[in-house]
């Protein structure tokens, strides 16, 4: 908690600007391509995971420097498992959290981790936060970095799949100035986990040229309701915003899965081909540096004792977010129900317009494949789109109207199915039958046969069986809601069951504001200051470090001081040894523990989570994610290297 000087050695790798390779909207990927390729390398997969690795890496040092030269607010007494110099053959080597990381030219998750555990990053991040995260974040960064390759080598076509310049607000390099300047030296970062628009009905729009953009409009339908927070969800890896849709042509569906249906007698053509699913983008995706920050930030504020989880209005968080996600689905159902006329699409062609509607809801539906599989956001289905697969009824029905559904939608060949495949075409190019197809009417299909198929064929469902079989959930009861019950449940057992009282600021002070969540909540402030009078009578007292509460309340300081604190070897020492976790409530209840990061990471089809060993799968039951469980393994590893007790 005590200020740190900015030129204390423990900065002396830390820049001073902050670069994103990432274009945060499609005007600025011609300028971004140039600073990648600057140096002469040759644009791969391996080099832009590599930037953004190393963006990832400059964000975190310099908004955790700003937390500690101009909030103070990381504790003394952690500090030598955050920041610390490691003797290697008579040199000083900066280690942790300051550090900067050698990265290799890589897209392996696994070499990430490696790579942050070479100056002990990893066991910085896992002191600092309630679970272990960087593998999630090492996750992130791959498939960021394969997303990022991908655009750059397409920057030549005319329609990219990137938020458009119309619709877009700040920078990452904007938002990141904004932490920096006006977030992190405070003591209140609730705008960080606050919805990034005002209350506003969501409504479809254009960009010329571009395809359809769904959000809070406002100004003729031309300008999104932009609100001054930055929309990071709480207790996920993930940033809201609004969606984009770029229909397929016919010609772009992959090679040989093209599939057809016939059109009634006297409509022509005689057959049609069935609608491949549009190109669907969740534009808060395109900001992974603040994803990164928010998740971070979030496990931060999460762990036992850290007084920044204080600086989050949790009451004012959930029920921002409880209204944004109410408002969201009325606005989306809204649309469905009306969308031939908002789209001026003919009665005949009703099919299309719900489609459409569908689609540009789609990345803010929970999925999970299994009752055991963890919940994913935004559904993870590709393939075909004859009619909506999102509707109204989607979280009690399951995929795809009634009336929608088609037992058998084409005829295909029955090529076998390839285990890492869960998805049609399940790793192979099955061929539709050249004679049993379905019908095209305008609102569904019908089968394409009601026999059995041919020998050596199979009737395809649509939707497919893998996405029927998935179960689907609104994202604030899913995702949100136990995020922010599990912190406000901790910030209320950390005041009676750690010496977090001491080391924050439960009321203002000269100039010094106190903490958000006891700025808005009486019962919180109460709470805090019945603890420090409690405190100020046992022996737990002695075990404050009087550094730090000297920089955040200076008042209690020297009621400690006057109640005997001396912070002396001896004293610190003798209490330690005589003290057990309950004594100073008598509630030796241990903390449940927190929830890691859910929803998954932004494209995560490109890359997949780093993998324990087998052996460690078991000390990980409580995690949802892989991720975790090879974190936790390293983590353990890396504190023995680094000579961490």
């Amino acid at each position: 908690m005590a200020l740190q000087s900015p030129s204390h050695p423990m900065f002396a790798q830390v820049p001073d600007e902050f670069f994103s390779p990432f274009p945060s909207n499609d005007s600025l990927l011609s300028g971004k391509y140039q600073a990648l390729t600057h140096a002469s390398y040759r644009l791969s997969e391996d080099l832009a995971t590599m930037q953004q690795a190393k963006a990832f890496n400059i964000t975190l040092q310099i908004l955790q420097k700003t937390r500690a030269t101009k909030a103070g607010d990381l504790l003394t007494d952690w500090l030598p498992d955050i920041a610390w110099f490691k003797d290697d053959a008579g040199v000083k080597l900066l280690q942790g959290i300051f550090a900067e990381v050698p990265w290799s030219i890589t897209s392996d998750p696994q070499q990430l981790m490696e790579d942050m555990g070479r100056v002990g990053l990893d066991v910085a991040l896992t002191a600092m936060a309630a679970v272990p995260i960087y593998g999630t974040i090492a996750s992130a960064l791959v498939s960021g970095g394969r997303l990022l390759y991908r655009l750059m080598a397409a920057r030549e076509e005319k329609v990219l799949a990137l938020p458009w310049a119309e619709y877009s607000k700040d920078t990452d390099e904007e938002i990141y100035a904004r932490l920096r300047d006006d977030v992190f030296p405070r003591f209140d970062w609730t705008t960080v986990f606050m919805p990034p628009f005002d209350d506003t009905p969501w409504k479809i729009g254009e960009a010329k040229d571009k395809g359809l953009v769904f959000g809070p409009l406002r100004s003729g339908e031309k300008e999104l309701a932009w609100s001054a927070n930055y929309g990071c969800m709480p207790g996920t890896v993930r940033v809201a915003g609004q969606t984009q849709s770029i229909a397929t042509p016919p010609g772009d569906v992959p090679n040989g899965l093209a599939r057809y249906l016939r059109h009634p007698k006297g409509v022509t053509p005689k057959a049609v081909q069935m609608d491949w699913h549009s190109t669907v983008i969740a534009c808060g995706d395109y900001f992974p540096s603040l994803a990164q920050v928010g998740a971070v930030t979030w496990q931060q504020c999460m762990r036992a004792g850290a007084p920044v989880m204080y600086c989050l209005d949790v009451e004012a968080i959930d029920s921002a977010w409880k209204n944004y996600w109410d408002n969201f689905y009325a606005s989306a159902w809204d649309v469905y129900r009306n969308a031939g006329p908002l789209l001026k699409i003919p009665p005949f062609m009703q099919f299309l317009a719900t489609r459409i509607a569908s689609e540009l809801i789609e990345p803010y539906i929970c999925v999970r494949r299994t009752p055991a599989s963890p919940w994913q956001l935004g559904i993870p289905f590709g393939a075909f789109r004859p009619n909506a697969l999102v509707h109204p009824g989607i979280f009690k029905q399951g995929p795809a109207e009634k009336d929608f559904r088609n037992p058998c939608a084409w005829v295909e060949t029955n090529t076998a199915r390839k285990k890492d495949h869960p998805d049609w075409p399940y790793g192979g190019k099955p061929d539709q039958h050249s004679s049993l197809r379905g019908t095209r009417y305008a609102t569904t299909t019908s089968p394409a046969t009601t026999k059995p198929p041919p020998d050596g064929y199979r009737c395809m469902p649509w939707p497919a069986p893998e996405v029927a079989a998935a179960e689907y959930a609104p994202v604030y009861e899913t995702l949100i809601k136990p995020a922010v019950q599990a912190l406000r449940e901790r910030q209320i057992r950390c005041l009676s069951s750690t010496l977090v009282c001491a080391y924050t600021r439960p009321v203002a002070l000269d100039k010094k504001p106190a903490y958000a969540a006891f700025e808005k909540s009486a019962k919180l402030r109460t709470l805090c200051l019945d603890m420090r009078e409690k405190l100020l009578k046992h022996d737990a007292r002695f075990l404050v470090n009087l550094k730090d509460v000297d920089d955040i309340d200076p008042k209690f300081a020297d009621a400690l001081r006057k109640s005997g604190v001396n912070n002396s070897f001896g004293q610190k020492q003798s209490i330690r040894d005589r003290l057990g976790a309950a004594d100073l409530t008598g509630d030796d209840a241990p903390l449940p523990p927190a929830p890691p990061p859910g929803g998954g990471v932004a494209f995560e089809n490109l890359a997949p989570a780093p993998e324990p060993p087998s052996s460690l799968l078991k000390l990980a039951a409580g995690a949802t994610a892989a991720a975790a469980a090879a974190a936790g393994y390293i983590w353990v590893r890396r504190r023995n290297q680094h000579g961490i007790s």
